[in-house]
């Protein structure tokens, strides 16, 4: 497996808890939300991920100019996740307003370029099974994921400061690993 794969892998990983832990603030209807949009998500794109090819995707990865706008999109949700954090730090006096209530219900769509790689990657490893049966699996997979995940991060980490300062250190590798992934 080439370096690259590694980072790709670790910035996926970083992306998926940075979700969870991002989740982890909202009430339960929220979360339900959130796992519904991502299972909706990973069933629409069942169609397209079947004509994927391994081809295609490394062309996408060997171009420049798309690993530096992924780059970029990584870097701006990562800004975002920070600024949320710094916001929702006790002490912090500002007034509640339209930008307030939006850093706290962005949860973070880069969660979809995870669920679209797993897709893909699935549906190449899983040859023989029936595309549908792989893509209904995957949606209830996301599902389970993101609300058992975010119930076990509540179950683990009490204090939401915890969570928050989990969340800042999370987005604060995203950058760097994205930084490493643009420059690769």
């Amino acid at each position: 497996m080439a370096k690259m794969e590694y980072i790709v892998y670790t910035l996926l990983l970083l992306i998926s808890l940075c979700l969870l832990l991002k989740v982890s603030f909202f009430p339960w209807w929220g979360i339900l939300l959130v796992a519904s949009v991502y299972s909706l998500f990973t069933l629409s794109i069942g169609e397209w991920a079947t004509e994927q090819s391994k081809g295609i995707v490394s062309t996408y990865l060997g171009s420049r100019h798309m690993i530096q706008g992924i780059s970029i999109l990584i870097l701006f949700e990562a800004i975002i996740m920070i600024a949320f954090c710094f916001d929702s730090v006790k002490g912090n006096k500002l007034h509640k307003n339209i930008l307030k209530l939006g850093l706290f219900l962005y949860p973070g769509f880069l969660f979809a370029l995870v669920i679209a790689f797993s897709v893909v990657h699935t549906f190449w490893t899983l040859t023989g099974i029936n595309f549908r049966v792989i893509t209904y699996s995957l949606a209830l997979i996301v599902f389970l994921f993101v609300t058992g995940g975010t119930d076990l991060l509540r179950f683990w980490i009490k204090k939401q400061v915890l969570r928050l300062e989990l969340l800042f250190i999370c987005c604060f590798f995203i950058i760097i690993f994205s930084v490493i992934f643009a420059g690769n």
